[in-house]
């Protein structure tokens, strides 16, 4: 599959919640463009080495909002902007529409129903197709539908959701509390309960070395051969 690469929406840091930024959760992203999926993958990298892929299983790599949007300014086109790290349960969901906006730019119905739902933070992704919405809340565990283009995120598995800032109109500016039964209710439409498929889940970004970190082969006990 290969298709034309679109421009991204261009990011607005200043538009993402308070309570988003108060989190030491952050980390720049690259964009990098697969043929093979017609779309971008959105790699995180570390603010202090942005040459260098972040781990988004080890806490210890992750940044304050204001190093990692640091980071993204500086490095000058290399980055497209910054991404919140879901990692660990922290009373924080995510929610990833996939292409639900019409030609005008409005949801769906079927996604407006959701938003209307959750009553969260709603913003545009950065394909501009679709939709992130971010609530205060808890589910038992993550889960995707990828036939309609639903994935829902508490941190239940090392996992990555880019951001841009762009709030929909009318769409609360910080992130409030999922009414009471809404996730729930998300969940029961739209969670697929197929079992999943050998190898189909999304493994977390490998972390990688820095030369000062690889340790010297005669450090390692290796058995010597003659």
């Amino acid at each position: 599959m290969t298709t034309t690469p679109k421009p991204l929406l261009a990011f607005n840091g200043q538009g993402i919640p308070a309570a988003l930024r108060a989190s030491k959760r952050w980390a720049p992203w690259k964009a990098v463009w697969s043929d093979k999926r017609g779309k971008y993958d959105k790699i995180p990298v570390r603010a202090d080495q942005p040459e260098y892929n972040l781990s988004t299983a080890n806490p210890a790599r992750w940044f304050p909002f204001n190093e990692a949007l640091a980071a993204h300014n500086a490095a000058q086109g290399m980055t497209a902007g910054v991404g919140y790290v879901m990692t660990k349960p922290h009373g924080v969901v995510g929610v990833d529409l996939d292409g639900c906006l019409d030609n005008e730019g409005r949801p769906e119905p079927w996604a407006q129903e959701i938003i209307d739902m959750l009553c969260g933070y709603v913003e545009r992704s950065p394909s501009g197709n679709g939709l992130r919405i971010f609530v205060r809340g808890a589910i038992a565990g993550d889960w995707v539908n990828h036939t309609v283009g639903v994935e829902c995120y508490a941190g239940h598995k090392p996992r990555f959701l880019t951001v841009t800032g762009r709030r929909l109109p009318d769409s609360p500016e910080d992130v409030p509390q999922a009414p009471e039964g809404a996730l729930d209710w998300l969940a029961e439409k739209y969670q697929d309960k197929s079992p999943p498929k050998a190898g189909g889940d999304t493994a977390p970004v490998p972390l990688l070395l820095t030369d000062d970190e690889i340790p010297a082969v005669h450090d390692l006990g290796l058995p010597r051969f003659a």
